[in-house]
């Protein structure tokens, strides 16, 4: 049995709740282009895989060819069938999956899909479904949604902006916002971390005196260390030893970590650094909104007293503390770095 039955199932039962016409109608000039592209006929047999409500399709019967259109939605197919119909255009509708098509081997002079076959679980099987259908000669035209594209570049873009966003609130902007909806209004959370250690009856209740305190440093960290890694392994994934690499035939997963991410880590291992020293400042605002117990509190209250020994002391600390992130920091950046482990050796 296909183990993804219940998923495509899912699939038909998802695609046929909303409104495709109005997204079909913005893929439709990918669809006349696409046309285009692949030079459509008359008198090609085409066919169009999941065709959604029948952008390929109805472009490639205007110019004469001889279409069938599938897809693995019931509603998808009826849609196209009344949308064709109403253009006089002689278009064949089949409900049928990329991933096992309905046709003979070698049936058609063309196989398109314009994103639609690029959704089935399987990619490597829609392709050889695709090859085993169409003519010795003929062309597999594709349209399909890629990582610069529109939703690519709209995910992308939207938590770019969101840690942009994150990342210029200060701390004590997130922790009381986090203290609100987590412990205030769903009660999820302690308010008061001090109390809760205090009177703490087991392991969990300890834990969930940290929880809001770590995610407001967490959350002030984050945005800027993402960005950086973002910017630092685009740049990586642009350079000729990463393209050498792909171009070698070795694996995605070896590119990425192995070639990309250990050149794009040198920048990311500063970036970390840079920010644990400044949560080593900001978490005394922290430790104050949460009346966390912490050095943040310790430091406030010797100041409030004028206790020069225990201000010393602190002092020292967050100095050893800063000292010890640099060095991390800087044998991270030599080992990551190539030429800088070779000149260490020498």
């Amino acid at each position: 049995m296909d183990p993804y039955v219940r998923l495509k199932e899912a699939t038909r039962w998802m695609w046929g709740l909303g409104d495709y016409p109005d997204l079909g109608s913005l893929l439709e000039p990918y669809a006349r282009i696409l046309a285009v592209a692949a030079a459509v006929k008359p008198g090609m047999d085409v066919l169009d895989v999941a065709a959604g409500n029948g952008n390929f399709a109805i472009a490639a019967a205007n110019a004469g060819a001889n279409v069938t259109a599938t897809d693995l939605t019931p509603k998808m197919v009826e849609l196209g069938r009344l949308r064709t119909d109403a253009a006089n255009l002689k278009v064949e509708w089949r409900v049928a999956d990329a991933e096992a098509l309905p046709f003979a081997e070698e049936a058609f002079d063309l196989v398109a899909s314009v994103f639609g076959a690029m959704f089935a679980p399987r990619p490597a099987r829609v392709g050889a479904e695709l090859l085993r259908v169409v003519k010795p000669g003929g062309v597999v035209a594709m349209a399909n949604y890629s990582k610069p594209g529109f939703l690519g570049s709209f995910a992308d873009l939207s938590l770019l902006s969101g840690s942009v966003v994150i990342a210029a609130l200060p701390e004590f902007v997130v922790g009381i916002g986090l203290l609100f909806l987590f412990a205030v209004e769903l009660g999820w959370l302690p308010t008061d971390s001090a109390t809760a250690l205090t009177f703490a009856s087991s392991f969990a209740d300890e834990a969930k005196a940290y929880v809001l305190p770590a995610a407001t440093l967490v959350l002030a960290i984050v945005p800027y260390v993402a960005r950086i890694a973002r910017g630092s392994l685009r740049e990586a994934l642009g350079m000729p030893y990463t393209q050498a690499a792909v171009l070698g035939g070795l694996s995605r997963r070896t590119v990425i970590w192995d070639h990309a991410l250990r050149n794009a880590g040198v920048p990311l291992v500063n970036a970390v650094a840079i920010n644990i020293v400044y949560l080593l400042s900001g978490v005394i605002v922290v430790e104050w909104v949460f009346a966390f117990p912490g050095v943040g509190q310790g430091l406030v209250q010797a100041t409030s007293t004028s206790d020069a020994f225990n201000v010393e002391a602190i002092a020292l600390l967050m100095g050893a503390m800063f000292i010890g992130v640099s060095l991390a920091a800087d044998l991270g950046v030599a080992y990551l770095n190539p030429r800088l482990k070779a000149a260490a050796a020498r």
